[in-house]
């Protein structure tokens, strides 16, 4: 599991970049123009996968999915919501274990579609830690808050791709195939796909949308958008990531039906 981490991390921005400036100081002595290119080449890269004028259309098109509606979400027969992690020993909560604000987010807006359609919720996330609760139990405990009671919880899945394939073991047996799927929106176009791997017919339900940082700061203009910016960093290392992943499960489903 560490070795998988590691190695998603080298892929992920801007840890390529990063590793290019690095060869680019080894080798100038020698190859001095093959190190001037790299350095250029990585410059050109962090600028562009933390700049608003290129991370922005990009997040737009690749989180293009439509708001759900409670009519079409009453026509599916659960609601599936997948966490997003936890906060380990929140200093605030008495060291207790807490789930993030991502999975926060899922959960209230699961919490709203669950409510006004009274669909039954599957909650699905696992934990790292025998000796810990899963994250799928901290959830039912902030969905409880909210007035809401999950009649499942898959609680051993560690990635999207477990989520989606275990919680078909619980609930394709009792013939619940049309799920809508809450998850942020960033996060859904994987999720969907893998989901319909396992069988779903799927409903998003997406949430969370990232708003362009053009639209956050309304004043910039001109200029202003083609400098770098953290949240636009952050942005592109998440669109990197769900790119990375989705073509993973996709060879991992050709590689399954082989």
């Amino acid at each position: 599991m560490a070795a998988r981490w590691l190695l998603k991390q080298l892929f992920l921005p801007p840890a390529p970049m990063i590793l290019a400036l690095l060869i680019a100081l080894l080798i100038w002595s020698w190859r001095p123009r093959a190190a001037r290119a790299l350095v250029l080449l990585a410059t050109l890269l962090l600028w562009a996968t933390s700049a608003p004028v290129v991370v922005d259309p990009l997040m737009r098109w690749w989180q293009d999915l439509p708001p759900a509606s409670l009519s079409t979400v009453s026509g599916s027969q659960a609601i599936v919501i997948l966490g997003g992690g936890r906060v380990g020993n929140a200093r605030e909560w008495d060291q207790q274990d807490q789930v993030n604000r991502h999975t926060l987010i899922r959960l209230r807006y699961g919490a709203h579609l669950a409510r006004e359609t009274g669909l039954p919720v599957l909650l699905s996330a696992g934990g790292w830690s025998t000796d810990r609760a899963s994250e799928a139990q901290l959830m039912q405990k902030a969905l409880a808050e909210w007035g809401v009671s999950a009649r499942w919880l898959e609680a051993q899945s560690l990635t999207t791709w477990e989520n989606a394939f275990k919680s078909a073991a619980l609930l394709r047996p009792q013939g619940i195939t049309q799920i809508t799927l809450v998850t942020q929106a960033f996060h859904m176009r994987r999720a969907k796909a893998v989901f319909e791997m396992a069988g779903f017919e799927v409903l998003t339900a997406a949430t969370d949308y990232r708003e362009s940082y053009l639209t956050r700061q309304s004043a910039l203009s001109g200029v202003s958008q083609w400098l770098p910016r953290d949240y636009s960093a952050r942005d592109m290392h998440r669109i990197v990531h769900e790119m990375l992943g989705l073509g993973v499960y996709y060879l991992k489903s050709i590689m399954s039906n082989l």
